[in-house]
């Protein structure tokens, strides 16, 4: 549906401009990030999928810098905000489902996509060894830079689980929330609605 939809912690754009190509005619994508320099790629990135015709001329795309825990946004501004492996990185992570809460429109969504913690017994500890030991490796001979992939997996043994998470939704206000397991669990996304 066309509206207007909000990528807290959009890093270099990704999603946000995956969002500006599903979303309905007429639609405006804001991607907000605390880090300016990865919001100048992001910038650029749009720019480039607009000229080649991967995002319709009547959508739009702007990235704004700013803080997750403190939207610089009136309340019921969006049709609906989504957070995708950025919670974890929020000193408050109620305060940001919170502010996500609040800058969405009655009757809107707010969803989250995160780690989750694998729940099937054979896979829980191929997947840690793996995540834990060879993500990283990978991430250094690819990206050059191991630390970054090293920090994924530290991160996950301090995340909330997905009930946990569910429960932050609620304290938020939303209703119907619901946590949908992908990838055997390894991923965990939430949808709430405002009420």
């Amino acid at each position: 549906l066309p509206g207007r939809y909000l990528d807290v912690c959009c890093g270099t754009g990704d999603l946000t401009i995956t969002l500006a190509r599903m979303a309905g005619l007429g639609s405006k994508i804001t991607g907000l990030d605390f880090s300016q320099n990865m919001l100048d790629i992001g910038v650029l990135r749009a720019a480039r999928k607009k000229a080649k015709g991967k995002i319709a001329p009547e959508n739009s795309v702007e990235f704004v810098q700013g803080d997750a825990q403190n939207l610089p946004f009136e309340k019921n501004t969006f049709n609906g905000a989504i957070c995708s492996f950025g919670l974890r990185n929020l000193t408050d992570l109620q305060k940001g489902i919170n502010e996500m809460a609040r800058v969405v429109k009655p009757g809107s969504r707010v969803a989250n996509l995160d780690l989750g913690h694998c729940t099937v017994p054979i896979f829980a500890p191929i997947f840690a060894a793996y995540f834990g030991k060879v993500v990283p490796i990978i991430g250094g001979i690819l990206q050059n830079d191991r630390k970054a992939y090293t920090y994924l997996p530290e991160s996950k043994n301090t995340y909330p689980k997905p009930d946990q998470i569910s429960k932050m939704f609620e304290a938020a206000g939303l209703i119907n929330v619901r946590h949908i397991p992908l990838a055997l669990g390894t991923v965990a996304l939430h949808i709430g609605t405002k009420v």
